[in-house]
């Protein structure tokens, strides 16, 4: 049986339910990554860069469509969530006070999309394209596997 790229070195992402699939390249997204690792407290997420092998295998598998790099995306429990759904969800994810976001899902998918693509196509406009990777610090060097 061949290796996939979920079951390289660690076998956190094969076996983890909660998977963050980010812009690696980007600053902006950078910083939202390392909220995200500041404020989940349970430890749940994991992260990994749309750029990387496992990113776009993730993609390809559960996404079915080619890698946007415009897009955040949050696989959860086999389900994936894309642009403002992501974000929902992953704050849902978070629980108190990020989860009361949850109310942002009483605005139509499209016009909150609008919005978050609005973001998506000024990101690196906001904050200078990322010419290094994230230096990951030890408390979070395990919730970027392989």
């Amino acid at each position: 049986m061949g290796r996939t790229p979920l079951s390289w070195g660690n076998n956190m992402v094969r076996n983890h339910s909660a998977i963050v699939i980010f812009d690696g390249q980007c600053n902006l997204c950078n910083r939202v990554v390392q909220f995200l690792i500041r404020y989940d407290k349970q430890k749940n997420l994991i992260f990994t860069s749309n750029h990387s092998t496992r990113g776009k295998y993730l993609l390809r598998s559960f996404a079915k469509e080619k890698n946007n790099i415009n897009t955040l995306y949050f696989l959860l429990n086999d389900k994936i969530y894309k642009q403002s759904s992501a974000a929902i969800a992953i704050a849902r994810h978070l629980g108190l006070p990020w989860n009361g976001a949850i109310v942002l899902s009483l605005i139509p998918r499209s016009a909150r999309d609008y919005f978050y693509n609005l973001l998506a196509h000024n990101r690196y406009k906001l904050s200078m394209e990322n010419e290094h990777c994230m230096v990951k610090n030890e408390t979070a060097n395990n919730r970027f596997p392989g």
